[in-house]
């Protein structure tokens, strides 16, 4: 039996974030173009028809009618009891438990295979003896856990069905479980029991009630969508919808959606992780700088501008994880040489603490949200590899550099000479350069840090909307005075050195990055803010 349901409730699709969820854009327009058409990304579950009796479906969303299809996944089951559902991220198999009330005691707890086409099942095996009411996979795919009511936890072999018992709770009656990652990737498993909801943190082995608002009535069926938002069911012959609802950070409920389907007894739902839609391409977000405020030292004199160190712009675009950056200077990527020493870029440090600040962060502790990407390989940064860091701690560089000995030597000797120094988004004189009056020294560089991933090529489609107007940077008013020739800079070159990096999910929000050069000559910052998924407007 096929049910058609026309949803009103337009607040599905406005308030969904990161994911696309049978179809349902997240944040965005609601579009062919960026949506999930029919019969692409469903929503599986499993309705418990008396007793029990087991009745797979699926639930779609039409993203040009707003449309809800509620349809039949295979035959009904008599005297089964399947209460579990879940599958796999990657893989995308989808597996169910049952319970303790089948017909046949030797379908008691056992685990099988659902085929998500047909319906059909595949018996894996026996996992445990006991009612098994809830089935989640790790967010990785590596663990697949299961509840058996009023006994505990346990993870299930999905290749054999053989269940272990990780944690026993003999008077615990969960209806269903899901997983979440959370700031410290640590694996939460959240559990619904009546109205309340619980969360165990599976690899700190944490049991806590979390202080979510109670749920209206007693749910049956949760799912954990990418993300943080929840799905759930309620066991309500006058229910007979799929809820939503956002999390805040006290965890109450807010943004409650819902999705009609005909039934109202939903023991177990499972999403796709395809469901969850690339991010469309966010802004560009600039940063230019002073084009007349780079120190360089020609003929025995300190000079300001168009200079070969001189920074005119940095900007950064984010598509889902991805960031790609590109800077606009007269230095290029190798540096140049001076003295014999190779002067060359700092590493350009993202800082998303909200209060390390850029003097803060050169100890040897631990700044949670201060990030680092060396990206040239010539440079005098801490770290080996290119790519990006948690910092550990950073290094000023200058003096070994024939560099200024602070940002207010520098800025002092710049406005002598009729400059504008600047450094783009941030002030020079800002508290954010910490202790700016007391002559302190700018990390430039990273002297420690952990690795978190490599650097690649933007691709042309990242980069083909990239536009920042540097009219006038050629200019070089030291020119005729000093007599400077092509070979050190009349005019320099303006080179453009992008790259691109893999973002950690912590890496959201608020942002100040900063780049200089390893003499302190120039340096440009950038205000900005990376979201879990850039809306697209």
């Amino acid at each position: 039996m096929d049910t058609l349901h026309r949803s009103n409730n337009t607040l599905l699709y406005r308030t969904m974030k990161q994911v696309l969820i049978a179809g349902v854009s997240a944040g965005m327009a609601l579009t062919a173009g960026t949506a999930h058409a029919i019969g692409e990304c469903p929503i599986y579950a499993l309705q418990d028809n008396g007793l029990n009796n087991t009745q797979f479906f699926t639930v779609e969303i039409d993203p040009l009618t707003q449309e809800t299809l509620t349809t039949n996944l295979g035959p009904e089951y008599p005297g089964l009891d399947v209460e579990g559902l879940a599958i796999h991220p990657t893989t995308g198999e989808l597996f169910a438990t049952s319970g303790d009330d089948p017909t046949l005691a030797e379908d008691i707890g056992v685990l099988y295979k659902v085929n998500k086409t047909t319906g059909e099942l595949t018996r894996i095996g026996k996992a445990y003896d006991g009612e098994i009411s809830a089935l989640a996979f790790s967010k990785d795919g590596a663990h697949l856990w299961g509840w058996v009511d009023r006994q505990g936890f346990i993870e299930i072999d999905p290749e054999t069905g053989v269940g272990t018992m990780l944690v026993p709770v003999p008077d615990l009656m969960i209806e269903d479980i899901t997983t979440s990652l959370d700031a410290e990737g640590h694996n939460i498993l959240y559990g619904v029991a009546g109205n309340q909801l619980y969360a165990y943190d599976v690899d700190a082995e944490v049991p806590e009630i979390i202080n979510c608002d109670s749920l209206p009535s007693e749910a049956e069926a949760v799912e954990m969508l990418a993300d943080g938002s929840l799905l759930y069911a309620l066991h309500s012959s006058g229910d007979t919808q799929i809820h939503q609802f956002d999390l805040d950070e006290q965890c109450k409920i807010i943004n409650t959606t819902t999705i009609p389907t005909q039934y109202y007894d939903i023991e177990g739902l499972a999403v796709p992780s395809s469901c969850a839609g690339d991010c469309p391409p966010g802004e560009w977000q600039t940063a230019v700088d002073s084009f007349d405020d780079a120190s360089d030292a020609i003929d025995g004199h300190t000079v300001f501008g168009g200079n070969s160190y001189e920074i005119y712009s940095l900007s950064m675009k984010q598509e889902g994880n991805q960031v790609t950056v590109v800077i606009r200077a007269n230095l290029p990527l190798t540096g140049n040489m001076y003295g014999g020493r190779n002067i060359n870029w700092g590493d350009l440090v993202l800082d998303f603490s909200g209060n390390a600040k850029a003097g803060a962060v050169f100890s040897n502790q631990s700044n949670t949200g201060v990030y680092g990407v060396r990206f040239s390989g010539g440079n005098d940064s801490g770290v080996s590899q290119l790519g990006l860091y948690e910092v550990t701690s950073l290094k000023y560089v200058a003096s070994a550099n024939y560099g200024w000995q602070h940002l207010k030597q520098f800025k002092d000797y710049a406005l002598g000479a009729g400059a504008s120094p600047s450094l783009g988004d941030v002030a020079i004189d800002s508290s954010y350069f910490t202790k700016f009056d007391q002559k302190s020294q700018v990390p430039t560089s990273m002297a420690n840090g952990l690795f978190v991933s490599g650097l690649s090529t933007p691709s042309a489609t990242a980069l083909e909307d990239y536009e920042v107007d540097l009219s006038g940077a050629f200019l070089d008013p030291r020119s005729d005075m000093y007599n400077v020739t092509s070979q050190d800079g009349n005019p320099p070159d303006i080179y453009t050195i992008s790259f691109s990096f893999e973002k950690t999910p912590e890496m959201t929000g608020d942002f100040v990055a900063y780049l200089f050069t390893e003499c302190l000559n120039d340096g440009v910052a950038l205000v900005g803010h990376f979201d879990d998924c850039p809306d697209e407007e």
